[in-house]
């Protein structure tokens, strides 16, 4: 971040600039920051204060490493240090909102193409896939690992470069009236809804509820903007009815025959094939219903039919913006799966699907087809945790689950969690007798079990909400096994 005036972050705040002297303090700050383990000189430092730390207690140490200037919600943190270490400072009445409110102001500095990604499943490979179809063609950059809430989103905006041409950012909720909050900030000038889920349903009661919420992605864009949706989604199919005299909307789709409704602006994969190594479909795009190759042989270095609906939005962003074909076709290929989702790991004969980051009804579905695609002739192995968050449909989407368990062919199934019976319930409602099913009371006991029983042509697939930490089953699953 090139150097500011303070007085800008005094206007962004709607207060004064207190305290300090000119020989002191510069009038001017150079990056943000709220950890005096990464602060350097001339950054302005955000005091947050949470239930395990408070900024506050750090405003000295912010000084001797060349601190320009301080937020703080407690004045009397800034009036204990000495004279000779006050810089200016900014009085508001919470910190969080004022890092809202200082990178709402950045954003109005930068000229990238902003590009907000949200939806119940599919977020962050298809936040991953678009930086990757813009990134030949464009500077581009965005939310890194899994910060998509106000303050990850937040510090990727201040982050930025002013130079950046796209910025693509992922926004995840978790609660009604908080994605509102995300887009005031981000102000997308393309949003992107991959689809409507059951993830947190237990805080939005209903799906109905999640879509009207996913939707308020629009809230702080400009009329006119893009609005990027998934025709094969009825609920975005209907969402869009409420927002298309507002603003520009396109879809995706990868149905033989998309919606009608949707084809005066839609991008379709055609000719789809899949093996161990990656996925290729053609790119259709439909203009005012009449459908033309836009790109063949579209090629992605990942397994997983999924991938296609998070290639096709990665597309339609590239074709949105106007960009070569080819050369975000091409883009794709420098597409890389981040942290645990769906990774294939080969330890011997023995193949690993590593999808421990988290799981939900529609992740959970998305990995078992995986586990079908790559299976192949091996015994198909699955270790899980529970869903969380699910409230009152937990029972019947996890007894789902069990049921599309059975249907996909699964031989073995390791089970815990409080509703490791539920799946059981539903995969023997399906096959009685052919699944040889293990419940156990914790992770660590099905590990255990786990070790003895896998055989080295087997495929396992290990899958859980993040608070189970199944990645811990992957991790022994490799020592195990190359011990020595």
């Amino acid at each position: 971040m090139k150097p500011y005036l303070l007085d800008e972050i005094a206007q962004a705040l709607n207060t004064c600039c207190q305290g300090g002297s000119a020989a002191a303090a510069p009038a001017t700050f150079c990056g943000v920051s709220s950890d005096t383990r990464s602060l350097e000189p001339g950054n302005l430092f955000v005091a947050l204060k949470g239930e395990r730390f408070d900024g506050h207690r750090y405003l000295a140490q912010a000084v001797q490493l060349g601190a320009a200037a301080f937020v703080v919600s407690e004045p009397s943190a800034w009036e204990q240090l000495l004279p000779e270490q006050r810089r200016p400072c900014f009085v508001v009445p919470d910190t969080e909102v004022a890092l809202d409110q200082i990178a709402g102001w950045y954003r109005g500095q930068l000229t990238a193409k902003v590009i907000g990604v949200t939806g119940s499943v599919g977020k962050t490979s298809t936040r991953d896939m678009v930086t990757a179809a813009l990134g030949r063609q464009l500077k581009t950059c965005g939310t890194k690992a899994n910060l998509n809430n106000h303050i990850g989103l937040a510090w990727t905006i201040l982050s930025t470069a002013e130079d950046t041409q796209a910025l693509v950012v992922e926004m995840g909720i978790d609660a009604p009236g908080t994605m509102a909050r995300l887009s005031d900030m981000a102000r997308p000038d393309l949003a992107l809804i991959t689809g409507i889920g059951f993830s947190h349903i237990a805080q939005f009661k209903t799906r109905d509820n999640i879509m009207l919420a996913k939707g308020q992605i629009t809230h702080g864009m400009k009329n006119g903007r893009d609005l990027l949706l998934n025709a094969d989604d009825s609920y975005l199919r209907r969402l869009a009815l409420q927002k298309q005299e507002q603003f520009s909307v396109s879809y995706i789709s990868t149905a033989a025959q998309p919606p009608a409704s949707c084809r005066h602006r839609l991008m379709q994969a055609r000719n789809i094939q899949a093996d161990l190594n990656g996925v290729s479909f053609d790119a259709v795009y439909w203009q005012d219903g009449q459908a033309k190759l836009w790109q063949k042989n579209v090629t992605l270095p990942v397994a997983g039919l999924h991938h296609v609906q998070n290639a096709l939005f990665a597309l339609l962003t590239a074709k949105r913006l106007e960009l070569d074909p080819r050369q975000s076709a091409l883009g794709l290929m420098d597409f890389q799966v981040t942290g645990d989702r769906q990774r294939l790991i080969r330890v011997g004969g023995l193949m690993i699907i590593n999808d421990s980051y988290n799981a939900s009804p529609e992740s959970v579905q998305a990995a078992i087809n995986l586990l079908g695609e790559v299976g192949g002739p091996r015994r198909r192995v699955v270790a899980m945790a529970s869903m969380n968050e699910l409230g009152e449909y937990a029972w019947a989407l996890h007894q789902e689950i069990g049921e599309r368990l059975a249907l996909g062919d699964v031989d073995e199934l390791y089970l815990c969690g409080p509703f490791a019976e539920a799946v059981e319930q539903g995969a023997r409602q399906v096959k009685p007798g052919a699944m040889h099913i293990h419940r156990f009371k914790d992770r660590d006991s099905l590990i255990i079990a786990l070790l003895t029983a896998l055989n080295e042509q087997d495929i396992l697939l290990v899958k859980g909400s993040r608070s189970y930490q199944m990645e811990k089953v992957v991790e022994a699953v490799v020592s195990d096994r190359t011990e020595g």
